[in-house]
């Protein structure tokens, strides 16, 4: 198995200089931890050391900042979560971890039936390591006119005793799973999710207003019913905008029902924070209606990610990663004559340079990135703030949002 960390030391060390800690930035702080659990975050000023912490200066323009929580990846590196090995899925898994995300959820797209528990079994392996904090299941039961690079001929009609055999494959570790709520019994296996503590996640879809408000409600009812608590109450929108009809001011649509849910806090949001999936201009008008507590940016990364231009897998399909003019990686896939994009290809601290960089104020970005998501996977006791007691996963990064340090669980991957 991949070895995660470059040391393992139970000596105290702190951080000195600008952080966020708790959700505000502090000029002149100080982050120390020992072993894998932050120990203080806070104002230097009232930093207690009995001298035997290790001090690390940070340079000007250097912050430290939680470990980013993605939600939504299929790959990085060359490695390709939905047919990789254990191995590689530890691989890549450690990739992303020294790129700041040190915490992810891993995405599966929708595949054959074999292929799909197959590569579950893969994944799960990778959970039982502590490398990833759970499957999210992006399929089968979609819209076969919003497969976008999805393999249509494996999408299916929902079959309950399939979507069971999926969720129990996982040992415990499937998370979320996206469907199209206007399909056929969408009820029947939303209240299946909820009875094994999976996420319901409403996407790939051509349903109506209508038809996802009710979705997003019945949803609700049946977290509720289960004994969800937090945001693991509320139902997700797998990457808004993406795979569902475009909003009209006559036919709100899918993208209409899901912004009104957020914007009551019914609903948790997925963005695709890259420029691509979601210009940067309806990225700060989401961010201005909707409140940063129902926001989750995700990189939907593939295995392209951190990788020259070439060919890569996404489960079944082979896409394309170019190098634009901007100097941007898109992927891409033709699907039935028509150019589809194929995941992302920026890292979350990629997003996070580009959207700050784009107007969205940076606490708003990294909440995203950090104590939202950490709080659907249930964690928000555990990751997501730099605060005393919390794991520790800190980022150092230089005035551009490029890493200089990468900390998961005390240890030291950069």
């Amino acid at each position: 198995m991949y070895a995660d960390a470059q040391t393992n030391s139970n000596d105290a060390r702190y951080f000195r200089g600008k952080a966020y800690v708790d959700g505000t930035v502090v000029e002149d702080a100080a982050v120390s931890y020992q072993g894998d659990r932050i120990v203080y975050a806070g104002p230097f000023a009232e930093f207690r050391n009995d001298e035997s912490a290790v001090e690390t200066a940070l340079p000007a323009g250097h912050m430290v900042i939680p470990g980013l929580v993605d939600l939504h990846v299929h790959g990085i590196a060359g490695v390709d979560f939905s047919t990789a090995s254990a191995d590689d899925v530890a691989r890549g898994l450690h990739e992303l971890h020294r790129a700041g995300t040190t915490t992810a959820q891993i995405s599966l797209v929708t595949l054959p039936h074999a292929d799909l528990l197959t590569a579950i079994e893969q994944c799960t392996s990778a959970c039982h390591d502590n490398l990833a904090a759970g499957i999210h299941l992006e399929g089968p039961f979609l819209s076969p006119d919003r497969a976008g690079a999805q393999d249509g001929s494996a999408i299916l009609d929902i079959d309950l005793e399939l979507a069971e055999e999926l969720v129990l494959a996982g040992e415990g570790r499937v998370r979320c799973m996206t469907l199209a709520p206007e399909l056929p019994r969408t009820s029947e296996l939303v209240e299946l999710l909820a009875s094994h503590g999976v996420l319901p996640a409403f996407g790939h879809t051509n349903a109506s207003a209508q038809q996802m408000t009710a979705a997003l409600a019945e949803a609700r009812e049946q977290l509720e019913s289960a004994g969800f608590s937090g945001y693991t109450e509320v139902p997700l929108i797998t990457h808004l905008f993406n795979a569902m009809p475009v909003f009209h001011h006559r036919e709100p649509g899918a993208v209409g029902a899901a912004l009104k849910a957020a914007s009551l806090r019914g609903a948790v949001l997925e963005l695709i924070a890259d420029g691509h999936h979601v210009d940067y201009e309806v990225l700060n008008f989401v961010f201005r209606i909707v409140q940063s507590s129902n926001i989750v940016i995700v990189s939907d990364s593939m295995a392209g990610t951190q990788a020259p231009e070439g060919k890569y897998a996404l489960g079944a399909s082979e896409v394309n990663v170019t190098r634009q003019a901007s100097g941007d990686f898109t992927a891409e896939l033709m699907v039935d004559g028509e150019l589809h994009l194929a995941g992302g290809t920026m890292t979350l601290l990629d997003a996070l340079r580009e959207t700050t960089k784009n107007g969205v104020e940076l606490s708003r970005v990294l909440d995203a990135m950090t104590k939202i998501p950490a709080g659907v996977l249930g964690l928000e006791d555990e990751l997501g703030l730099i605060h005393r007691g919390f794991r520790a996963d800190l980022v150092v990064v230089d005035q551009n949002f490029e890493p200089t340090e990468v900390i998961r669980a005390g240890e030291k991957l950069r």
